[in-house]
C-alpha cells in the first residue's frame, strides 16, 4: 500500500511539473513591455503624449518651465519613458514615486476632462 500510495504522488509530481513546462515550440506568454514594443515604441508614444499635453492649456502650464528648456524636456520624457518601461515589465528603473514626483505641484485627484478629446 505504500509502494501504491508513493508510486502515486510521484506520478502526480511528474504530471504536474511537466504541464507547468512548455512544450516543444511554446513559448512563454510576452510581458506587456514586450507586447508594446519595448522601450522605442514607448518613447514614440511619450513623445506623442507630451507634444498632445503642451497644446492642451488645462494642463499645459503645469510644463511649460520644462517645455521651455530642452535639456530639461529630453530629461522629463526619458523618466516617463523609464516608469512606462518598469511598470510594464521592463527591464527599466525609475527614481520617485508618483506621490513624491508631485509634490507642491498643486495636482488633485480631480480629472476634467472631456472623453471626446482623449
Amino acid at each position: 500500500m505504500k509502494k501504491t500510495a508513493a508510486g502515486m504522488l510521484l506520478i502526480l509530481t511528474v504530471i504536474a511539473t511537466v504541464s507547468s513546462v512548455p512544450l516543444f515550440g511554446e513559448a512563454k506568454e510576452k510581458s506587456l513591455y514586450e507586447r508594446l514594443g519595448k522601450k522605442k515604441a514607448i518613447a514614440a508614444v511619450v513623445d506623442e503624449f507630451v507634444a498632445r499635453a503642451a497644446g492642451d492649456a488645462r494642463i499645459n502650464k503645469h510644463f511649460a518651465a520644462t517645455a521651455a528648456d530642452p535639456a530639461r524636456l529630453k530629461q522629463f520624457k526619458m523618466r516617463l519613458v523609464d516608469q512606462i518601461c518598469m511598470a510594464s515589465g521592463g527591464p527599466c528603473t525609475s527614481g520617485k514615486d508618483m506621490k513624491t514626483a508631485h509634490a507642491g505641484m498643486g495636482i488633485t485627484r480631480r480629472i476634467n476632462w472631456a472623453p471626446s478629446r482623449l
